[in-house]
């Protein structure tokens, strides 16, 4: 199922979960610092969030299963591989990944 931005995903949350519901807000400050600004209106949709923190543990057991990479560890990495900002290198990281990741069953 592909979902776009607008469209609403129902799936079974965990029994530990629960539901934030969406609303607007006002984004930025014309106040404070410069890239804040301008303030204005942002939408977010609705979603399921766990009840309490996620524990470092937790999270390494999570990385371990499923092989996860952050966007900051993907970021920092491109930099690391060519030493051009990451937007150049993305591509090239997920050319990596790829072939460091082996298929299911190896």
């Amino acid at each position: 199922m592909k979902a776009s931005l607008n469209s609403v995903v129902e799936l079974e949350p965990a029994a530990e979960m629960v539901w934030v519901p969406g609303a607007t807000f006002m984004m930025g400050s014309n106040d404070h610092y410069p890239e804040e600004a301008p303030a204005h209106p942002v939408t977010v949709d609705g979603f399921w969030i766990d009840e309490a923190p996620v524990t470092n543990r937790q999270f390494l057991e999570f990385v371990n299963a499923t092989g996860h990479v952050t966007f900051a560890e993907k970021k920092a990495a491109c930099r690391r591989l060519s030493g051009r900002p990451a937007i150049q290198s993305e591509s090239r990281l997920a050319r990596i990944h790829a072939a460091e990741t082996p298929a299911a069953g190896e």
